[in-house]
């Protein structure tokens, strides 16, 4: 639980899987060396520590307020049915979705860190509402609320450009 430097090591080795292994096709060993040894070159020219924070296993009696964080099994698999379809629907997938409590954060990957730039919070059963994190980091509601494709939709068509990698 407490164990930060191996949650530094195993962000490395995700970084390097997402990097170097995904979607890839090495033609031999040595091949694979040489990317991985290029990959550890150029991580090291710009190396710094990983931002990492704990997230706190359930415990309802010494910390009510974190049961709010706590994603349900229904809320996970929202939220991969999201990623899929943004996906499809920017055609890229440098787009990851997250539960988190009654929303569904929508992040874009990049060199770095995932940055946040929009939510999908749950008004009520298969009925969602939107927002976008501005620059000043507070949420900004988007107009209207509907089902879970509807809103992929509007998220999609009214913030593409900030979906798109690489773009700051």
């Amino acid at each position: 639980m407490h164990a930060s430097w191996v949650n530094q090591i195993e962000l490395w080795f995700a970084l390097y899987t997402r990097r170097v292994l995904r979607h890839a096709s090495h033609t031999s060993t040595a091949h694979l060396r040489e990317r991985t040894e290029q990959f550890i070159r150029e991580r090291n020219q710009t190396a710094r520590p990983f931002k990492w924070t704990f997230r706190a296993i359930r415990c309802k009696l010494a910390h009510p307020e974190l049961e709010l964080a706590m994603p349900t099994l229904s809320a996970k698999h929202h939220a991969s049915e999201l990623q899929r379809q943004l996906r499809a629907l920017l055609g890229h997938d440098q787009i990851v979705t997250q539960a988190y409590g009654a929303h569904l954060l929508i992040k874009r990957l990049d060199d770095q860190d995932p940055i946040v730039v929009a939510r999908l919070s749950e008004l009520g059963r298969n009925l969602y509402g939107a927002a976008f994190r501005s620059h000043s980091g507070r949420w900004e509601p988007l107009p209207g609320s509907g089902p879970l494709d509807e809103m992929a939709q509007l998220v999609v068509t009214l913030l593409e450009p900030y979906l798109q990698p690489n773009n700051y």
